[in-house]
């Protein structure tokens, strides 16, 4: 019925153009191999591209008289920020205060993104929420990383993995993050899981 109505345009295609190696190359720095120098180095081109050369702090609304601090942005306030992973995905902040941060800036530059695992599920989906806003908000992030951008997320096989670890796996893959298997196991696992 509706083929017959509307005109039916073939979506699916051999190419991921997300995992354009090109494309991470620009943007996505390994830690170990200079990413936050090369962070840096943006920084400073787009602070040239405004014609300044000084950064600054600045306060930005989020909502209801909530307001969140950008440790590092240029002199416009509007432009570029610069954010180190704990300050957004280790903190109590939501999908607001990053989208807030899309909206107020055209380019975000994520410093020091560690592996994460099935222990750090709370800073992981904060990431994943992160990483949706600027995506919405069509802001172009760079991003410097333990590890690569197809290794971000890591889980020990499925054989003891519980179901809200589950979860946080298949949304990772739904945002488009790849998970790879085999890392060291975490001890301490995650007390909300053991209730």
């Amino acid at each position: 019925m509706i083929e017959a109505v509307n005109k039916v345009v073939d979506m699916n295609s051999d190419t991921d153009y997300r995992m354009n190696s090109s494309t991470h190359d620009s943007v996505f720095f390994r830690t170990a191999t200079g990413g936050e120098q090369r962070c840096e180095e943006i920084f400073d081109s787009l602070l040239a591209e405004n014609c300044t050369t000084a950064s600054f702090s600045t306060v930005i609304d989020v909502m209801f008289g909530r307001t969140l601090k950008v440790p590092k942005c240029s002199a416009d306030g509007e432009s570029v920020c610069v954010f180190d992973f704990d300050e957004l995905c280790k903190k109590e902040l939501g999908a607001a205060d990053f989208r807030a941060v899309a909206q107020a800036f055209r380019v975000v530059i994520l410093k020091n993104i560690p592996l994460m695992t099935l222990s750090s599920h709370n800073s992981s989906r904060r990431f994943i929420t992160l990483i949706d806003e600027l995506y919405e908000a069509q802001c172009c992030v760079v991003c410097s990383a333990e590890e690569g951008p197809l290794d971000v997320f890591s889980v020990e096989g499925d054989g003891g993995i519980l179901d809200d670890d589950r979860g946080i796996i298949d949304e990772a893959e739904a945002s488009g993050t790849y998970v790879r298997s085999g890392t060291m196991k975490d001890p301490e696992v995650d007390r909300f899981n053991n209730r």
